[in-house]
């Protein structure tokens, strides 16, 4: 491979490294708001009034 080539594949690298950063900082805010929302549904469940039979 000659200079040119290499900075090439490093520029191909580089950007592929921070896609994929992007990608797990997506995934740990998902996996965040999904116990939020579990947190929410929760608590609403929680203040629903038992139904009498």
């Amino acid at each position: 491979m000659n200079d040119d080539q290499r900075r090439r594949m490093q520029d191909i690298s580089d950007r592929l490294g921070r896609g994929l950063d992007e990608i797990d900082s997506c995934i740990a805010r998902t996996a965040i708001m999904s116990d939020e929302i579990a947190q929410i549904m929760q608590e609403a469940m929680s203040r629903r009034p038992i139904p009498c039979r």
